[in-house]
């Protein structure tokens, strides 16, 4: 899967989160701590596995 599909799905699941809350099937404080927590994962999981500090290999 690349990062423009990955990407699409994360978006995707925004757009169904905020349809969710405006349709009164998600509460609003669920949401919005959603809201808040989808971006950050998808950050983490879109940038890749690399670490902040590089190990040297020897």
């Amino acid at each position: 899967m690349t990062q423009i599909h990955k990407s699409l799905c994360w978006a995707a699941s925004l757009i169904f989160l905020a349809l969710g809350n405006r349709f009164g099937l998600i509460d609003d404080t669920t949401a919005n701590t959603l809201f808040v927590l989808l971006p950050i994962v998808a950050v983490m999981s879109l940038r890749g596995r690399s670490t902040c500090r590089k190990e040297s290999r020897a």
